[in-house]
């Protein structure tokens, strides 16, 4: 499907993401856990995610001027986000 709309040049952006924005936490593993175990984890990372923040960080990393519109909540881990 092909929507045709007219795109101003003169903006100061080239593209808005409107979405949701997450913290993931990520552990690294020794290796795939068998069905009903349990693991120590090797390491642990706290980094941003969500489709859209992340697809507009990938966006800005190839150039393009982006923005972002959501929420962010007001506690340390909205703070994290909107670092």
């Amino acid at each position: 499907m092909r929507i045709d709309i007219p795109i101003p040049r003169n903006t100061p952006f080239d593209v808005v993401g409107v979405g949701i924005n997450v913290i993931d936490y990520l552990f690294r593993i020794p290796h795939f856990p068998e069905p009903n175990t349990k693991m120590d984890a090797l390491g642990a990372s706290i980094q941003g995610g969500g489709l859209t923040a992340t697809a507009m960080v990938a966006c800005a990393r190839l150039g393009l001027r982006t923005r972002y519109i959501g929420k962010f909540g007001g506690n340390e881990i909205g703070r994290l986000a909107r670092e």
